[in-house]
């Protein structure tokens, strides 16, 4: 291929051209709504190419059906008969009733990466520079003598390749080397470039403006790239150096450049002192301090005499950062020493600190909202912290296994749960509204594509706050999996490190248990629901607790055929008050989900000739037609592959760790929190994780002792349709712990008025409870179900927190006309004994105290 030696418009597109092919493909003609289950089934044979979608629209379709989409099969698969295609191919195309055509894909220079288009483009021999160091919209590259006949080509295609985020490509003129050039022949630019590493810079492409910004440690930079010197790789030992920085700490840096260990020092509230010999980098800095708030805690050097002159210094000494290897066999000795002949004075024994790159005070291995929450408490007492996330990881098949920043709340569990109950919470106020007065011109839809994007940038975004966090907390963070090879000794293999600390925290979480039946591939977890790229149309969801009737109501909610399959008399059976799960179990049936109690379990998935899935149950009963089935049987802790057999720590039977009440494992300097430990049975809640995380972290590094969460009163809402909200006992539990004659029930079950002017069918019940003790009726227990239960609760909790009684509840002045204020009037409502049947509260709800049952 030639290369240009020009790039005006007209050689750009001649060269461009170039690129140009056309790939004979085999395609299979499927339904739309089948994309997945042929995408998740093929696999290999699926065509695979970067920003190269491997579903596209069927040209031969009726113009805006979107009836069928064809699926690119890999180069590989070339025949067009059935007979013709790899087996696996031919059988399942047959069973889905799919149909192979030819398709014509053509692909151009859009499709490539850089270093594909330079490695096309630069002569044989000459190494690709396809890697640059980018400074805000600026990338930096480093062009050796045999790049520059094709610098502005390789400026132009680096360009091109990463904009918007690139905006300019500069590379620098010359090295700062003064070898060779005589002192009288050196220019003040030379000078300049030497004494303040400035590198003179020319610009290859794009803007010519390197006025620009960036971020690191929390902070926001602001510099002209021709003037300062900066260098993005230092951002972790910057990082390093500042977290060993607590509000005490007095620091000086006397070549602070723009300010990218000042201004993170400042932000933690040492007291610094700062400035630089480049008058341009000062400027700078001045304007650093202010963008980030700092210029209390900053104050500006004029001590530039030497490196450092201690005579002119009468503050306490401040801590001097020396980054440097040594291979004598004493480092920490050879440090100082090299330290203090730079500096010209005695450094005193007490203040000087060699620090290993890979110990730490803080080790946390886990990125939800528990171990996030820890690690940044730790941070905040000026602990040297690291955090250990595996990432998000997919298994095969396409479901996701591992979470990410934010842990299974933000990724695949309450944060895009709540957005999808939320939209579905929508279409039910558009049939709530009709007797509002408000006309639908059209019955509205859900978009399911859309919605999936809007859902998942917003998860994206607080991935990207979750990490921003933590960063400008000053915790260190590290991607890959974490294994135990010791006490307090973790490697993780892909990142290359092995890393110690004096204190470890286990905060790993829980996945969902899927079971080991014929055709278990054919089905989701919850984690699935949250990869579904079509909209299911008939849902089998299997299990009967809270995550299982989350995603079942949404589902039932947009439009889909939905059953659910509980090997009791119901859902929530378990751990929720018969008043609570009788509203709920009555209400989904009233709304069209196919409730089937009392079932066997799932004993086999096998797709049948329509495409839909069948299922088996263990009495030999067969439920067919569905497009999706959900396992929402429970979750298991991801402890597996800890390797906690070299530390000592114990695990129960189903793999949880056991700690006692501070998280602490038995084990000296490890602790487990969250869903992967004992204690959070029947509390496997962000807040919970967050809250314990939190008091463990102000125990070990805080000074509080007995720092600890407690598991009582904590409030809970399942988003079902309607919402449930839920905090202490339930009325059984209530009896079982007090007494049958020490507890007394009030409930009250009413249609509230935010349905008022609804048709019949649209309004939904609601119903309360609370569960008293004793003589003086200290409420144990309130729950509620029904619209905007999930709203009302939190404030409820802190009354029953705070030890609230019926009376306490009763001396409330309501607030009227809500549904709320039924907890606030409920009968015998100011007086303690009124007879059962009391009458109607202001919404017309009929209250009765519920009296201990006959034996």
């Amino acid at each position: 291929m030639s290369t240009p030696a020009t790039t005006s418009t007209a050689m750009e597109c001649s060269w461009k051209s170039q690129f140009e092919v056309s790939l004979e493909l085999v395609a299979l003609r499927i339904a739309a709504r089948q994309c997945n289950t042929f995408t998740k089934r093929l696999g290999d044979y699926v065509f695979t190419r970067p920003k190269v979608r491997p579903i596209i629209a069927d040209p031969e379709a009726a113009e805006g059906s979107g009836a069928t989409r064809l699926l690119l099969l890999s180069e590989a698969v070339r025949g067009l008969e059935l007979a013709e295609l790899p087996v696996e191919v031919r059988e399942f195309a047959l069973a889905e009733g799919a149909q192979p055509v030819r398709y014509t894909l053509r692909l151009g220079y859009e499709i490539l990466t850089a270093e594909q288009v330079l490695r096309l483009l630069l002569p044989a021999g000459i190494e690709v520079p396809s890697a640059f160091e980018q400074v805000g919209h600026i990338a930096h590259v480093n062009l050796r003598a045999e790049h520059l006949p094709y610098k502005r080509l390789i400026g132009q295609v680096l360009l091109e390749k990463n904009s918007p985020r690139l905006r300019s490509v500069v590379n620098k003129v010359e090295s700062l080397s003064r070898d060779g050039t005589a002192a009288d022949q050196r220019t003040a630019s030379d000078e300049k470039a030497w004494r303040f590493r400035v590198f003179p810079m020319e610009v290859l492409a794009g803007e010519s403006n390197l006025l620009t910004s960036v971020r690191e440690n929390g902070a926001r930079f602001e510099l002209d790239y021709r003037e300062v010197y900066w260098n993005s790789r230092l951002e972790t030992e910057h990082k390093r150096i500042v977290e060993q920085l607590g509000p005490s700490a007095v620091v000086a840096d006397a070549f602070a450049g723009i300010g990218p260990f000042a201004v993170p020092a400042a932000l933690r509230g040492a007291s610094v002192y700062a400035n630089d010999l480049n008058p341009a980098s000062h400027q700078f800095l001045v304007r650093n301090v202010e963008i980030n708030k700092v210029a209390s805690a900053l104050t500006f050097l004029d001590v530039f005499v030497g490196a450092f002159d201690r005579t002119r210094w009468t503050a306490p000494l401040p801590r001097v950062h020396c980054y440097c290897f040594s291979k004598a066999d004493d480092p920490r000795a050879d440090v100082i020493a090299t330290a203090e002949r730079l500096m010209g004075c005695t450094l005193p024994d007490a203040t000087a600190h060699v620090t290993g790159s890979d110990h730490y005070d803080y080790l946390v291995i886990g990125a939800g909202s528990g171990g996030v929450a820890s690690a940044r408490r730790a941070a905040m007492y000026g602990k040297r912290v690291v955090l250990v996330e595996r990432g998000p990881e997919w298994a095969e098949g396409g479901e996701r296994v591992g979470a990410g920043y934010g842990g299974t709340c933000v990724n695949v569990g309450c944060v895009p749960k709540k957005l999808m109950f939320t939209a579905a919470s929508f279409l039910e106020s558009a049939e709530e509204s009709v007797g509002y007065g408000i006309e639908h011109v059209a019955p509205p839809r859900l978009n399911w594509p859309a919605l999936v994007k809007a859902r998942d940038k917003y998860v994206e975004r607080l991935n990207g706050i979750y990490a921003r966090n933590l960063d400008s907390s000053g915790v260190e963070r590290v991607v890959g999996v974490a294994r135990f090879v010791g006490p307090r000794e973790v490697e993780v293999a892909s990142a290359g490190r092995r890393l110690t600390a004096d204190h470890v925290l286990i905060a790993v979480g829980g996945a969902p248990t899927m079971p080991e039946i014929p055709g278990a591939d054919l089905s989701i977890s919850s984690n699935g629901f949250f990869e579904l790229k079509e909209q299911p149309q008939k849902a089998l969801v299997v299990g009967s607790g809270y995550i299982g009737v989350e995603l079942a109501g949404i589902l039932n909610a947009i439009g889909c055929d939905t059953t659910i399959l509980c090997r009791g008399n119901g859902v929530l059976r378990r751990g929720f008050d018969p008043l609570i799960t009788e509203v709920l179990n009555d209400e989904l049936v009233r709304s069209g989900v196919a409730l089937r109690t009392n079932s066997t379990e799932v004993a086999a998935l096998k797709r049948s000739a329509d495409g839909t899935i069948d299922a088996t149950l263990g009495s030999g009963e067969v439920l067919s037609g569905f497009d999706c089935v959900m396992f929402a049987v429970g979750r298991h802790p991801a402890t597996a592959a800890l390797n906690l057999g070299c530390t000592g720590v114990t695990v129960d039977e189903a793999g949880r760790v056991r700690v006692d009440d501070f998280q602490w494992t038995g084990v000296d300097g490890i602790y487990c929190l969250g869903d992967a430990a004992t204690t959070n049975i029947g509390f496997e809640l962000t807040p919970v994780a967050i809250a314990a995380g939190r008091r463990l972290a102000d125990r070990l590094f805080g000074g509080l002792a007995e720092a600890r969460i407690e598991y009582k009163n904590i409030p809970t809402v399942v988003f079902s349709h309607p919402p449930i909200g839920t905090v202490g006992l339930t009325e059984p539990q209530a009896r079982k712990e007090y007494g049958e004659s020490n507890v007394r029930a009030y409930t009250s079950r009413f249609k509230p008025m935010h349905y008022a002017l609804s048709d019949e069918h649209a309004k939904k019940p609601m119903a309360m409870k609370l569960v008293c003790v004793g003589d003086e009726e200290r409420v144990v227990g309130l729950h509620v179900i029904g619209v905007f239960a999930d709203e009302m609760l939190q404030g409820f909790a802190l009354a029953l927190k705070m030890g609230a009684t019926k009376a306490d509840f009763d001396n409330v002045v309501a607030i009227h006309p809500t549904a709320s204020e039924e907890f606030v009037t409920m009968a015998p409502w100011g007086a303690r004994h009124v007879d059962a049947a009391s009458g109607a509260s202001a919404s017309g709800a009929t209250i009765k105290p519920t009296p201990p049952p006959r034996r």
